[in-house]
């Protein structure tokens, strides 16, 4: 047995293989910290299921079950990770994520099991510190069993979906927090980077260009708007369709600069594919507005297609399910 895991910003997502299919366990990637000395707050703790962790007089709720607590308490829920990485600033973000990873995971089903899981590249426009993320992550799996490995994002994406063409192409991963591209020849990374900037950075965007909340802006987002309309029905729709084509337009800037720098169109004799993935690429038209922003790039590789993933949400965790099945032979 081997198994994969999505370490992402909103969603942290494992993948088995079991009767020859993929099966996902998403966990939403959320906690509300809680004053435990309040009697009503233990009454309710009392009461439910929830996942949680306690630490003097705090509790610290976890997963799906934060957002019902905060909803009904009047509260932000808070994310264990920021720019893709464990949050620097949120305290027991470490302790909180490693109870997450965990709770995903379980138990391995077998002595020194492998494990492999997601991490971002190096980032070109936002401090990320990665070695601290891979270690933490890392170092919970390996104490409970596993045998664990990280894999680039992008990387994983290409894994996932380009097996059929060598393992060469482009995949991009637009996360919650970040977006995060590899370019690969034969499953080997030849140019790969991450920028600060995807889903929470359009709803934060839109939100100020419309003098709205960021909820209001997500929502707008996520209840189906059509990105390859012309017109749209509202301001808000309006100021999330340009922040989702300024996004694309600075991941392409950004890849061709990055080219420009490491990459070399030796190998890439025949044009590749894109793979786009990731839940901020889920709206009706995302991949038409990638296309016409590409088509008008002057992009340094001949490209075939740009593509959705089969899956865009689960693309990641299986990617890294398939490198933990081909390391364990």
């Amino acid at each position: 047995m081997a198994q994969g895991i999505d370490v992402g910003t909103g969603f942290i997502v494992s993948a088995r293989l079991e009767n020859n299919q993929f099966v996902y366990k998403p966990f939403r990637d959320a906690f509300l910290k809680l004053d435990g000395s309040n009697d009503f707050t233990k009454k309710i703790m009392a009461q439910t299921n929830a996942n949680f962790i306690t630490k003097g007089n705090d509790i610290y709720i976890i997963g799906e079950e934060s957002l019902s607590f905060a909803s009904l308490l009047n509260k932000e829920v808070q994310r264990p990770m920021s720019a893709g990485v464990v949050s620097a600033t949120e305290t027991e973000a470490s302790n909180i994520l490693e109870l997450i990873l965990q709770t995903v995971s379980g138990q391995p089903q077998k002595d020194n099991e492998t494990l492999y899981f997601s991490v971002p590249a190096p980032s070109i426009d936002v401090e990320n510190d990665i070695f601290f993320h891979e270690f933490t992550i890392a170092n919970t799996y390996n104490a409970m069993g596993y045998n664990a490995k990280a894999i680039n994002e992008g990387l994983a994406v290409v894994y996932s979906e380009l097996g059929n063409d060598q393992m060469t192409g482009i995949g991009i991963s637009f996360g919650a927090g970040m977006v995060n591209l590899c370019l690969s020849l034969m499953g080997a990374p030849v140019v790969q980077f991450s920028i600060g900037r995807s889903g929470d950075w359009i709803d934060q965007m839109a939100a100020k260009a419309c003098g709205i909340t960021a909820n209001k802006a997500r929502a707008v987002k996520e209840k189906g708007i059509d990105l390859s309309q012309s017109k749209f029905s509202s301001r808000e729709e309006t100021a999330v369709a340009a922040y989702y084509k300024n996004l694309i337009e600075y991941v392409i800037k950004n890849f061709k600069q990055e080219f420009s720098k490491n990459g070399s169109t030796q190998g890439f004799d025949k044009p590749i594919k894109i793979v786009l993935s990731g839940g901020t690429s889920l709206p009706q038209g995302f991949d038409t507005l990638f296309e016409q922003v590409l088509a008008k790039s002057d992009f340094p590789l001949n490209v075939e297609s740009v593509i959705r993933a089969s899956d865009p949400l689960n693309a990641v965790s299986k990617g890294c399910l398939i490198a933990a099945i081909a390391d364990e032979g």
